[in-house]
């Protein structure tokens, strides 16, 4: 069984890398199998922006093959929402990314009784606390 304070601490790292910028684009590539036509869809999904983003680029996504993006603002409804793979991708959305990290993390400690709510909380108050040690510290 993991132990959730070592998978909490890594959850952590993982979202100040992101947060600070220093994960490799390549490493947030996601990869989704398309369904249908792009006019088959009728929500504005992340897989929808990027077979939008690939016809304007006239290349040919067909039901069955894979899509592949990084999610560069997914508060955009449009084909801005992502850029595909093969793209020169100078930045990502953190928070999208960090939302996907707990959501992994939850499933990880769910049978332990954990929740994205109790791994929230518990982000939060180890920010807190770091915050509080580090203004202490500076005023010594």
């Amino acid at each position: 069984m993991p132990r959730p304070d070592a998978v909490l601490g890594r959850l952590e790292r993982a979202i100040d890398e992101l947060q600070a910028g220093n994960v490799a684009v390549e490493r947030l590539v996601e990869r989704n199998r398309v369904s249908k036509p792009l006019e088959g869809y009728s929500q504005n999904t992340q897989n929808v922006a990027a077979l939008k983003r690939a016809r304007e680029q006239e290349l040919a996504v067909q039901p069955g093959q894979d899509i592949e993006y990084v999610v560069v603002d997914d508060e955009k409804s449009s084909r801005d929402r992502v850029a595909l793979a093969h793209e020169e991708i100078e930045t990502y959305d953190a928070s999208y990314y960090e939302t996907q990290l707990v959501r992994a993390v939850e499933s990880v400690l769910s049978p332990l009784g954990w929740d994205r709510t109790d791994i929230r909380r518990r982000l939060a108050e180890t920010r807190e606390l770091e915050l509080t040690e580090f203004t202490a510290a500076r005023n010594g």
